[in-house]
């Protein structure tokens, strides 16, 4: 869900004041009627309630979905590297047959903050041969894109040319991955709020194994 700001706040305060004065109403009817034409007159209004109520809610959701599109960084502009190294952590993976096989944590967990227009470049510890998998989410409900990326790729991406992804997904609230990596690489993952008004901020939980036969 996406974080509560000051227009939520808002709208969620005219909401209350407009039913405050339909129930004023409501009290009023039914006082002045009374018997079945008061009983008749408050479920109305309890149904008038009911649907402005669900008009309004869908008015915010899609002023919400709707963000600004923001321009695509010139050719040249600056991918934001993450500073945080994987953490080292290693579990163990059972195969169909029982085997045991050690898996490690590919990159940071973060959470990493994306800027529109600043993608994050996060440097995946893998290498020819491993499986890469895992899920990563938007904190607040917000889609982003990512994508997996050798070296080569990752600088046409940067400079606004062509590029070619291992793997990737575009305008996802969340995602999972698996993948064998197919050459020693470098490889990134790459997160990306090109085109969206609102930072994100998203976990990302990847890990590695050798490929098993």
């Amino acid at each position: 869900m996406a974080k509560e700001t000051h227009s939520d706040q808002l709208f969620f305060a005219v909401i209350l004041v407009v039913i405050g004065a339909l129930v004023s109403i409501t009290i009023q009817l039914v006082y002045q009627s009374g018997g079945v034409a008061g009983i008749v007159a408050l479920w109305i209004v309890i149904i008038v309630l009911i649907g402005l109520y669900s008009f309004l809610r869908r008015a915010k959701s899609i002023s919400l979905g709707n963000e600004s599109a923001l321009s695509r960084p010139d050719l040249g502009s600056t991918v934001k590297v993450s500073s945080e190294k994987p953490s080292g952590e290693v579990r163990e993976h059972s195969t169909k047959a029982g085997v045991m096989i050690p898996e490690e944590r590919a990159c940071d967990s973060g959470p990493h903050k994306v800027s529109p227009g600043l993608p994050e470049r996060i440097h995946l510890s893998v290498k020819k041969g491993d499986c890469l998998y895992g899920y990563f989410e938007e904190t607040y409900g917000y889609d982003f894109n990512w994508f997996i990326l050798d070296s080569n790729n990752l600088a046409k991406f940067s400079q606004g040319r062509g590029f070619t992804a291992l793997e990737k997904g575009l305008d996802v609230l969340a995602d999972s991955v698996e993948v064998e990596i197919p050459t020693d690489g470098p490889w990134y993952f790459v997160l990306d709020a090109y085109g969206k008004q609102h930072n994100r901020r998203i976990d990302v939980d990847l890990w590695k194994r050798r490929k098993t036969m």
